[in-house]
């Protein structure tokens, strides 16, 4: 009796047991998608300039923008007189895989006296002028450029005139140096910097 009490107390036991066992079991599955990427883009800026009477928008010879700084984008001669004027071009083109936005800058001494006497613009390829005053520390409106797009812009400068002082010699023998730059930056960037078009 006592083995058959025994035996019918490790039955219920193994019952209660197996009673709980099922009550919590689940059905479990899982999808695994695996080779996920992120790719960051890059952005890229080419540039070439000359002089207009050159091929200056033939792309065969364009150069990185980070790896390119070059001098004498203006010739400076001592032919330089009032009424002179002088026109480059520069073509940019994305060779990046995001959009960009463009724009350019201006470094001069602004104490320098020639400074209101030359006009400085910059016209982009529809012949909108960008920036069109005397020459000054300036930043222009930024331009977007969308993968692989092309655009030029010329920029002139033009002394004025009537340049001079009583004796007509104002200005002779000055030098005006200045720096133009070409910022490129990521689009979101250019939108803090200044409200330009999404």
């Amino acid at each position: 009796m006592k083995k058959t009490l025994l035996t019918c107390a490790l039955m219920f036991v193994f019952s209660v047991t197996m009673l709980l066992g099922t009550t919590y079991a689940w059905w479990s599955e899982t999808i695994v998608i695996d080779e996920n990427i992120i790719q960051m883009g890059n952005l890229d800026l080419q540039v070439k300039f000359g002089d207009p009477k050159e091929l200056a928008t033939d792309i065969t010879a364009m150069y990185d923008l980070e790896e390119y700084t070059t001098t004498g984008f203006f010739e400076t001669t001592k032919t330089i007189q009032p009424g002179s004027t002088d026109t480059r071009i520069i073509t940019l083109k994305n060779v990046g895989s995001v959009p960009l936005a463009v724009r350019f800058n201006t470094f001069v001494d602004v104490t320098n006296p020639l400074n209101e006497h030359i006009s400085f613009k910059f016209i982009n390829y529809k012949g909108v002028a960008v920036y069109d005053a005397p020459l000054s520390e300036m930043s222009t409106k930024f331009v977007v450029l969308q993968p692989s797009e092309l655009t030029t812009f010329w920029i002139t400068y033009t002394v004025d005139v009537e340049l001079g002082d009583n004796n007509g010699s104002f200005g002779e023998g000055l030098k005006l140096p200045f720096v133009v730059t070409v910022q490129a930056e990521q689009v979101a960037k250019a939108q803090q910097l200044e409200a330009i078009p999404s």
